[in-house]
């Protein structure tokens, strides 16, 4: 951490903060004397912290109490002030920290301010101060955590078996994998990989943008769209893989696919929520969205499903006039996460969008996603093997059926459910269905102009319209 050298101020952003204040006081020890503030023990030296045996030598409820320290300090000093950045707006401490990056620069008098990941820094004071990142624990580091446990319970752990639990850990705390490493030897008796991923998954539970989509959905229970399935196959175990953006008609299965997708790899699918990105307080918009691709990359490998992206990017080209930039901000992180992951990340993305006029075009560009599919609705083909998905889950005969042309795959589905429900066949059932072809073919005709050429056609056929309200199908 040379930058504390470099920088009167310096903002550490930690989902661990007492991990990240023991690595600053470690790093320092042997150059500074290491001061700790927090709002209940006021200042103290790390070693009296660190035992929870010291007496306070400043009022922990004094937010000027850090910078009154360093003002005073005789020797070389670092004081790491925890979570104080819910003081950073008080224009006192602005003051105090705009004095102190003048004074404090002469001898080396630093404050390291520990905060959590998205925190910003007041437009005050931002060009004084330095924000750093403090990362959960690597493999490697995760991989010492699993074999001193092993080791300290008597467990007998091959180097491949630890190495192997320590990659699983990836985007646990310290703290958490050592619970979960703890919580498998107390009731099994063994470090067990099904603990860790328990862990893992309480994550997800507790971050509202995210939610653990379960599903039995294989692609044997999606009608059709052989094009994207077998691409999907090809492509998403591998290390270069990045995503697919999936545009088309509502009900045509794009979630589907995407749900399906994770059970034909074997790994989970979470869905990520745009709509709960935002908040009424500021800066909370940024500092979930963060919160909340870090429990993405946690969970990897797993299928990340976002669905009508085009929903949740809508404002971001007139979010500075609208909300003060949030939507940019936060559309930005999400478009520098997308395109930033590295290759292998384990991290597989499936968008949907129903509404391409609405999505940014920045987030259509070459090297965003691996490819751009079209769902149109289903060929007559596909159709049959729908129809007969459906017929068989409901037990209801496949015929009589209506006239499914220009139908969705999801309007097909209700006329079978509807059957089952009115112990009536699909044909009679269809008179309660009516097709999106119809009610609203203007959009769907614009979004099939826009695809041609654009987007890889998702089944082995593409449509264009018959002028009578149905739709017609060429083969491509």
């Amino acid at each position: 951490m040379k930058e504390i050298r470099a920088f009167p101020v310096v903002m550490i952003t930690t989902a661990e903060p007492l991990r990240a204040v023991s690595d600053i006081a470690t790093a320092w020890a042997d150059q500074a004397v290491v001061l700790v503030w927090d709002v209940s023990a006021g200042v103290q030296t790390f070693e009296d912290w660190q035992s929870l045996t010291g007496s306070p030598r400043r009022g922990g409820s004094d937010p000027l109490a850090p910078c009154r320290a360093l003002n005073e300090a005789n020797d070389d000093t670092v004081l790491i002030a925890i979570h104080y950045h819910l003081v950073l707006k008080s224009p006192p401490v602005i003051q105090a920290l705009l004095d102190g990056a003048a004074n404090w620069s002469g001898a080396l008098r630093r404050l390291v301010i520990v905060a959590p990941p998205g925190t910003t820094v007041p437009p005050e004071i931002e060009r004084y101060v330095v924000v750093l990142p403090h990362d959960l624990p690597d493999v490697v580091a995760l991989t010492a955590i699993v074999e001193a446990n092993a080791a300290a319970n008597g467990l007998d752990l091959d180097s491949d078996e630890a190495a192997a639990l320590g990659r699983l850990g990836r985007g646990l705390s310290a703290f958490e994998f050592v619970n979960a490493l703890a919580l498998s030897i107390a009731e099994h008796g063994a470090i067990l990989p099904d603990e860790i991923a328990h862990q893992k998954q309480n994550l997800v539970r507790k971050n509202s943008v995210l939610e653990w989509s379960r599903t039995d959905w294989s692609f044997q229970d999606v009608g059709g769209l052989a094009v994207v399935k077998n691409f999907l196959r090809a492509t998403a175990r591998h290390d270069l893989a990045r995503g697919t953006l999936m545009l088309g008609v509502p009900g045509v299965g794009k979630t589907m696919v995407a749900k399906a997708l994770a059970n034909e790899i074997g790994v989970p699918a979470l869905q990520f929520e745009f709509s709960r990105v935002f908040g009424s307080l500021v800066g909370e918009s940024e500092q979930k969205i963060h919160a909340a691709l870090r429990v993405v990359e946690a969970m990897a490998p797993a299928i990340l499903i976002v669905d009508e992206i085009e929903k949740g990017l809508a404002g971001v080209s007139s979010s500075h006039r609208s909300d003060g930039g949030t939507a940019a901000r936060v559309g930005e992180t999400f478009l520098t996460w997308l395109n930033d992951r590295p290759a292998g990340s384990g991290i597989y993305v499936v968008a949907t969008c129903n509404d391409v006029s609405k999505l940014p075009p920045e987030f259509i560009r070459a090297e965003r996603w691996d490819a751009m599919f079209f769902f149109d609705v289903p060929s007559a083909a596909e159709r049959n093997d729908i129809a007969r998905l459906y017929a068989n889950k409901y037990d209801i005969p496949i015929d009589p059926r209506p006239d499914e042309a220009g139908w969705t795959g999801a309007e097909i589905a209700s006329a079978y459910r509807v059957a089952a429900m009115l112990d009536t066949d699909a044909a009679a059932a269809s008179q309660y269905i009516v097709p999106l072809s119809r009610t609203m073919r203007e959009q769907i005709d614009a979004l099939r102009d826009w695809a041609n050429g654009r987007c890889v056609p998702a089944s082995a056929t593409a449509a264009t319209g018959d002028g009578n309200g149905g739709l017609v199908r060429r083969v491509v």
